[in-house]
């Protein structure tokens, strides 16, 4: 669970980030050097746009890995439940005189 809510956080970060919570690209490809309205200020703007689509796909990929590691989990322990056995234990005990002696066993 810890780590589902750390998982949302960097989630929502990332998204912050890709909405344009940051540096503009305009702003960006202007501090490269290139002048708007140029096929390199276009061809900038089109990589920035590029890279936080890609970025944005790894995140999605790696929640879904993260949630299909989950969900496996799950399931192996709750084979493991089902494939247990029940644990029997018997007790035995023999009284001399004042001592007296137990031996357990289990099945």
């Amino acid at each position: 669970m810890r780590q589902s809510a750390l998982l949302r956080f960097v989630l929502i970060g990332a998204i912050f980030a890709l909405a344009g919570c940051s540096k503009p690209d305009d702003q960006v490809c202007a501090s490269y050097g290139f002048t708007p309205g140029t096929d390199s200020f276009g061809s900038c703007m089109m990589q920035r746009q590029q890279m936080r689509m890609q970025a944005f796909q790894m995140i999605m990929q790696n929640q879904q890995q993260q949630q299909q590691n989950q969900q496996s989990l799950y399931q192996q322990q709750m084979q493991a439940i089902q494939n247990s056995k029940p644990v029997t234990t018997n007790t035995n005990c023999n009284s001399y005189g004042s001592t007296t002696n137990c031996a357990s066993t289990t099945q």
